[in-house]
């Protein structure tokens, strides 16, 4: 036998309103990891930057020492 369409469509509602109430979840989850994210790219491009800059500057400082240049 069928149910009633009435008790069919409340079962229905309860179980999308969990559905709605899992995504709300991991939309939080993830706007969290992409703050974060987003936080460390940030820092490790500074990092890598200055590493870089410090680097072609000892090479440029080598050259011109070798080479007598700019003292």
């Amino acid at each position: 036998m069928r149910q009633p369409r009435q008790k069919s469509a409340q079962s229905e509602m309860q179980l999308l309103q969990s559905i709605d109430d899992r995504l709300c979840e991991l939309n939080t989850k993830i706007d969290d990891i992409n703050h974060h994210t987003v936080k460390t790219a940030a820092k490790t491009g500074a990092i890598a930057g200055s590493i870089s800059g410090g680097i072609v500057a000892v090479g440029i400082s080598l050259l011109k020492a070798k080479f007598g240049i700019g003292f």
